[in-house]
C-alpha cells in the first residue's frame, strides 16, 4: 500500500495510507503513536477538514495532540 507523508513538524509525523484509507499520527516527543482506518480514519479527515475551516491559523500540532489524548 502507498504511503505519503501529509504533515510534519517537530512534534508530529502524519502518514496517509492508501490516499486516505488509513493514517498514522507519530508523536516525535511523546514517543506515542495511533493508527486509524475504516470509518475512523474517515471521521479522523472530517474532524480535520473542521480543524481547518474553523480557525486556518491554528497550529496544526494542536489538532494532533488532541486526537492523540481522544484516542488514548
Amino acid at each position: 500500500m502507498t504511503h505519503t507523508i501529509i504533515f510534519h513538524s517537530d512534534r508530529f509525523d502524519v502518514v496517509s495510507y492508501g490516499n486516505g484509507l488509513s493514517y498514522a499520527v507519530h508523536d516525535n516527543i511523546n514517543k506515542r503513536s495511533m493508527f486509524v482506518h475504516g470509518d475512523d480514519a474517515t471521521q479522523f479527515r472530517k474532524e480535520l477538514e473542521a480543524f481547518e475551516i474553523a480557525d486556518p491559523e491554528k497550529p496544526y500540532d494542536d489538532f494532533y495532540a488532541e486526537q492523540l489524548a481522544i484516542r488514548e
